[in-house]
């Protein structure tokens, strides 16, 4: 949640679960279910990290963060449309070192922070990092005396660093996180109907429900980074990573202190990605980078309703009915992308790159909304296969007004996957109504960058416009008879456009 404080037109909602989002240049969305995506990609160590319950992480030992702002499509692929976070870490060095920390604050936050960084042999060196974060609540539910918003999670991250030969070098990393969250949807000023105001819990930040919000996360991963220095020059590298993300989330959505209704969510992701690329010299009038990309990710939903001892209040059923729904979704995309530059004048540099990629989807959905008939959510089962095939181009022009300052016009596109709304879809909308095409963006952009005072002052000045097409958004369609339902649709276009400066 930090970067968003420091770098322009990035939000960052600090969420643990499906409510996690980043924000980039006014457009981003958290991906609520297994068959939607965000669209910003978060990675860590060039490794993405996923959907929305993966990418909140207590992360120690960063060595920096790179923001890329605007469409990625050509390096980083599908799920950029309006930027990119990469956080790279600290890799393991050759002298020992070792760092604490702790801290200690208000509703009883506390945390314990600690790396060690162990040279083990000429050429190897290992890295170990943990943290421990804990904070008690700060919104008080009045029915049962507990308090919402709490934070108990453990991270670690462990490297190996193995210099093989001059020209070889393997870096072996792992990762995880264990967090058991509560949190707090709103304040809630009505009844469940909305029909008076609540006056039962009218303080702030207080509240009235039967069961405060749990998030239970259960994340880790793995990645085998291989670089090789060629005689020539070039350079090839591989990485090799796989990722496991398990999200349980259980509320209260008819906010009140009766017994009424519950949700409960358990969602499952496995991810593996490949990819290879293969650099020429650095230091050269014409640069280049040629890449091969495969990424497959299994994702398993089983979501479920239940009344509670009083859901005869609302839904006139018997108590603890429970309306079930579960599905999943293969994902596989394979790409090649290319980015070169090439020094067209002493002073002009142009900038090239694409990507190209194809896409499928495939989907099975099980749903049974007739042991609530009043909530008119569907009953059947689904099971389809889409393809998206995209090719991603982007030119950049930079012109060195100076040694220090560069003014640059930059054109971009990118996509978002097309997908499936696997969530309690209602009857009317199922099952044709839950596919949504990919979305697509065309990103213009002018800047100017640099420094003054021999370093002192840093600067950075841009204008961008960017055109969505097929933008996916949630969206009432008419049933006719005065019903509507909310779906996942296709807007025809939306357009964003504005200006960022920042100075150190």
């Amino acid at each position: 949640g930090e970067v968003g404080s420091y770098v322009p037109n990035v939000v960052i909602a600090e969420g643990t679960g499906l409510g996690s989002a980043v924000v980039i240049r006014g457009v981003g969305a958290s991906s609520r279910n297994i068959g939607f995506d965000s669209r910003v990609g978060v990675y860590l160590d060039g490794v993405y990290l996923g959907q929305s319950p993966a990418i909140n992480q207590s992360l120690v030992d960063i060595e920096r963060v790179e923001v890329l702002r605007g469409p990625q499509g050509a390096l980083f692929g599908k799920n950029t449309v309006t930027g990119a976070i990469n956080l790279v870490t600290a890799k393991p060095g050759d002298d020992f070192s070792a760092y604490g920390n702790i801290r200690y604050g208000n509703y009883d936050a506390w945390s314990l922070t600690g790396r060690v960084n162990i040279p083990l042999a000429e050429g190897i060196a290992m890295k170990l990092s943990g943290s421990r974060n804990k904070r008690d609540g700060f919104i008080h539910n009045i029915v049962d005396d507990s308090y919402g918003d709490t934070v108990d999670t453990w991270t670690w991250r462990g490297q190996l660093r193995i210099d093989a030969t001059p020209n070889l070098q393997f870096l072996i990393s792992g990762d995880g996180l264990i967090g058991r969250e509560t949190a707090s949807i709103a304040n809630v000023l009505t009844n469940s109907t909305g029909t008076t105001i609540d006056t039962v819990a009218p303080g702030r930040r207080e509240i009235s429900v039967s069961e405060i919000q749990l998030n239970d996360r259960t994340l880790w991963g793995t990645s085998f980074d291989a670089v090789l220095s060629l005689d020539s020059g070039h350079t090839l590298k591989s990485q090799t990573s796989y990722r496991d993300t398990k999200f349980h989330t259980a509320l209260d959505p008819d906010y009140s202190a009766f017994d009424i209704f519950y949700v409960d969510y358990h969602d499952r992701y496995k991810q593996f990605i490949e990819e290879l690329q293969f650099v020429s010299p650095g230091g050269q009038p014409f640069e280049y980078l040629v890449g091969l990309y495969y990424y497959r990710t299994d994702a398993k939903t089983d979501r479920l309703a239940r009344t509670g001892t009083q859901g005869f209040l609302l839904f006139g059923s018997p108590n603890n009915t429970v309306l079930p729904s579960a599905g999943t979704v293969l994902t596989e995309n394979i790409a090649i992308y290319a980015n070169l530059t090439y020094d067209i004048l002493p002073n002009l540099e142009l900038g090239a790159g694409f990507r190209l990629s194809r896409e499928t989807k495939k989907a099975t959905f099980d749903i049974n909304g007739s042991t609530l008939p009043v909530l008119g959510i569907a009953t059947g089962s689904f099971a389809d296969k889409r393809k998206d095939e995209d090719f991603s181009p982007s030119v950049t022009l930079t012109y060195k007004l100076s040694s220090e300052i560069s003014a640059y016009a930059r054109y971009a596109e990118g996509y978002k996957s097309g997908g499936y709304n696997l969530d309690f879809v209602s009857a009317a909308s199922f099952p044709n109504g839950i596919e949504f095409d990919k979305e697509t963006v065309k990103n213009y952009e002018l800047g100017l960058k640099g420094s003054v005072e021999g370093g002192r002052l840093t600067f950075a000045l841009a204008g961008f416009v960017a055109n969505y097409s097929d933008f996916q958004i949630n969206q009432f369609r008419d049933l006719g008879g005065g019903r509507t339902a909310i779906v996942i649709g296709n807007a025809a276009t939306v357009k964003t456009k504005g200006i960022e400066f920042e100075m150190t």
